[in-house]
C-alpha cells in the first residue's frame, strides 16, 4: 500500500459544509452537490464559494462531460434517471436506461469517459455503462 502525503487541506465554512455529496470541475470551477436541498455551489479553485445555483431538484453526484460541454447528474431520491444539465446547471434532458431490473435501484454515482464517449453509473447493486453519441443521446447501455 502506497501513502501520500495531502498537499492541501481546505475548510468549507456556511451551513452546508457537511453536506456535500458530489463533486465535479469543468476546469476552471469546482461544482458541489447538496443532495438534501436544491442546491449546487460553485467553488473557485481555491474552494472560495462563488455561486449558490438552485436546480430543479436535489442531486447526489454530478460530472462534467468535456465532449458535450455539459453536466451529467444523479437524484438521491429513489430514481434511476440520469439528469443533463446545461452549463449554468438548468436541466435540459433525462434519460432512462432500459434496466435489467423491473424496479432498478436507486443511483449512487456517475462518472462520464470522455475517451469512450460514454456514462458510468454506479448504484447499490451495480454498475451501468452508456454509450453517447456525439449529442449526447445514449445510444446503447450495458451492465458490467
Amino acid at each position: 500500500m502506497t501513502t501520500i502525503q495531502i498537499s492541501t487541506i481546505y475548510s468549507l465554512t456556511g451551513e452546508c459544509h457537511n453536506q456535500y455529496g458530489g463533486i465535479a470541475s469543468d476546469g476552471v470551477y469546482f461544482f458541489c452537490t447538496v443532495p438534501r436541498s436544491n442546491e449546487i455551489h460553485r467553488f473557485d479553485c481555491n474552494f472560495t464559494a462563488c455561486t449558490v445555483f438552485t436546480v430543479r431538484r436535489p442531486y447526489a453526484a454530478i460530472t462534467y462531460d468535456v465532449y458535450d460541454k455539459c453536466f451529467w447528474a444523479v437524484s438521491p431520491k429513489n430514481d434511476a434517471t440520469i439528469y443533463q444539465l446545461d452549463i449554468n446547471l438548468r436541466e435540459i434532458n433525462k434519460i432512462t436506461p432500459r434496466y435489467p431490473d423491473q424496479n432498478p435501484d436507486c443511483l449512487t454515482g456517475i462518472c462520464c469517459s470522455p475517451n469512450h464517449n460514454s456514462l458510468t453509473t454506479t448504484s447499490l447493486k451495480h454498475i451501468y455503462t452508456l454509450d453517447k453519441d456525439p449529442g449526447g443521446n445514449v445510444l446503447t447501455d450495458g451492465i458490467l
